[in-house]
């Protein structure tokens, strides 16, 4: 994942979020943007478990010395 922007992936969420705060939306926009959102919830969920490991690993290394 190593292609995987984590900042550029929260924005573009953040927008389709924006989009979703309008009362007038396209029907079938929102349902592409509601998919992409998804994806980018999943993609997102899995880097910051990856993050968080790496950290437990780090904790650990420094707890042990």
């Amino acid at each position: 994942m190593e292609d995987f922007d984590f900042e550029k992936s929260f924005r573009e969420l953040e927008e389709i979020n924006e989009y979703f705060r309008h009362e007038n939306f396209n029907l079938e926009e929102a349902l592409k943007k509601f998919e992409r959102g998804l994806f980018l919830i999943k993609k997102c969920e899995k880097r910051l478990r990856e993050i968080e490991n790496k950290f437990e690993d780090v904790k650990k290394k420094f707890l042990e010395m």
